[in-house]
């Protein structure tokens, strides 16, 4: 499956690229229907999820420099390089002008680009640090993605990625079995051009990066068929912190 992603033809190319574009407008119609932006309590879960991936980095001894250059890749609505307490903080998203209107109070100061994350509009090594949390799964292509994080990565920079994931079993389960009905009617489905088990994200990532930290939570488990909801949404996360490998 992996490999497919990699080796791309020209069809399978077409077809991701429709799929990816359906996907975006559903992601439109969620940040319209997203709380208000103001709210007190969503701006507190930002500022506390910037400072555990701030400590998460510190307790795995990497040095954060107070003038480190950060590119949070796929923020919307949730722009947690936003309230890092340091470093020249950059965003990008191809949806960047319909984030801009929803939630402009988050971008008055920071730099919110257009743009994929297949084809990042910056030079090679620089940045410090490079923030994606839970896009990747929304990417038209996830492995040149992670190709293009490596490629503006300072040589002792470090990625921080988080990705919903699931069990091998889920995955084939929604990319075999369930594809036919997921694809029409489920959501989640839609909005995921991608799906990945644990296994398959670590493999992913292995490829392009030294991982120096995996942390895994909500492990997946097989669940009645009252729990079918659980089972599509991926209740699994996994966090990376991956260094930039030195050799290719």
């Amino acid at each position: 499956m992996i490999m497919r992603i990699e080796m791309q033809r020209p069809r399978e190319s077409r077809n991701r690229n429709k799929k990816w574009l359906i996907a975006q407008e559903y992601e439109k119609a969620f940040w319209r229907d997203y709380i208000d932006f103001e709210d007190q309590d969503h701006k507190k879960t930002l500022e506390t999820r910037a400072l555990f991936f701030e400590n998460y980095i510190k307790i795995h001894k990497v040095k954060l420099k107070p003038c480190a250059k950060i590119l949070e890749i796929g923020g919307a609505g949730w722009p947690t390089v936003n309230f890092f307490s340091f470093g020249k903080k950059y965003t990008i998203d191809p949806l960047a002008e319909n984030h801009k209107n929803l939630f402009g109070d988050y971008y008055k100061d920071i730099p919110l680009v257009k743009g994929k994350a297949e084809s990042l509009s910056f030079k090679e090594n620089c940045f410090d640090i490079v923030i994606i949390l839970n896009t990747l799964d929304h990417c038209e292509n996830p492995y040149e993605v992670l190709v293009e994080i490596r490629r503006v990565l300072k040589r002792n920079g470090v990625m921080l990625l988080s990705l919903n994931v699931t069990s091998l079993a889920a995955v084939l389960f929604r990319n075999i079995l369930f594809k036919p009905i997921l694809r029409r009617k489920h959501p989640d489905y839609i909005k995921h051009p991608y799906h990945f088990s644990i296994r398959q994200a670590i493999y992913l990532v292995k490829k392009q990066f030294e991982v120096i930290s995996i942390l895994k939570d909500c492990h997946y488990m097989l669940s009645s068929g009252k729990d079918l909801k659980h089972f599509l949404r991926k209740p699994s996360i996994l966090f990376l912190v991956a260094e930039k490998k030195l050799s290719t």
